[in-house]
């Protein structure tokens, strides 16, 4: 109806039917990713899960507001617990390759270029250790039907990271800007008060710690071989730097 697509969610937003008390229950919850970009190009911060979240401006963050909808409709109807996790910008070590963070730190190390978009871009920059104590209490609070933000509750500047980076990886980057695509927001800025009182969700990881040790573990890492009728070689000329390999990561989630 009307009135439920114009509200976050329902009013069950981060209880737990019965007791509160973290105790699983017989029924499993199901845990599922949402995303920070459901809030959309919103200056009303920190973003909090009980503001609206109706105007998406991109394609992904519309299929997380269709997958918080759909959660619902499938607890209405079936009555399984469903638990969506806001996630704000996370970055460290068996990230995914086409994040921002993976892709600075590769063309850093490379040489190749980066694209950061022009004005002042703020990010929740979220460490991967900090997300699966999200995760892992979220799981044990088995929430009726709940919604939580997931982040460090601590935008910084983009050019902050990039500096971390630079630091870290100890090369200068080639920096090219352009201008912020139509489907991107200035800002990502996580309330955690609602995760913190529920499952005590204390995210610790600063951001030079967590850049320290996820170039620690780059330096290591060693790409699986990828076959050579999934490579797709004869598309991509020699030293192309487009798509996942560059161009892609002035783009934050």
């Amino acid at each position: 109806s009307s009135s439920s697509s114009s509200s976050s969610s329902s009013s069950g937003i981060g209880k737990a039917e019965g007791s509160g008390n973290g105790v699983r229950r017989t029924a499993p919850v199901f845990v599922y990713a949402s995303s920070s970009s459901i809030y959309g190009n919103t200056y009303r911060i920190p973003f909090s899960e009980t503001q609206r979240t109706d105007h998406p401006i991109s394609v992904y963050a519309a299929t997380k507001k269709a997958t918080e909808h759909l959660a619902g409709v499938y607890h209405h109807l079936y009555g399984i617990r469903v638990t969506g996790l806001r996630f704000f910008t996370v970055y460290g070590p068996m990230g995914r390759p086409d994040m921002a963070v993976w892709g600075w730190a590769k063309n850093i190390s490379l040489g190749y270029p980066i694209t950061l978009f022009e004005g002042k871009l703020l990010r929740d920059f979220t460490y991967i250790d900090d997300v699966v104590e999200g995760v892992m209490g979220a799981l044990d609070y088995s929430a009726d039907r709940g919604i939580f933000n997931i982040g460090y509750g601590h935008p910084i500047n983009i050019h902050k990271m990039i500096d971390t980076l630079e630091a870290e990886i100890g090369k200068t980057p080639n920096i090219k800007m352009q201008s912020l695509p139509p489907g991107d927001v200035p800002l990502t800025y996580a309330n955690t008060t609602l995760a913190r009182k529920c499952f005590n969700y204390t995210p610790s990881t600063s951001v030079k710690e967590g850049i320290a040790k996820f170039i620690e573990w780059f330096r290591e890492y060693t790409p699986p071989a990828i076959p050579d009728h999934l490579s797709f070689k004869d598309l991509r000329p020699e030293g192309d730097n487009s798509s996942r390999s560059g161009n892609k990561y002035g783009i934050v989630a």
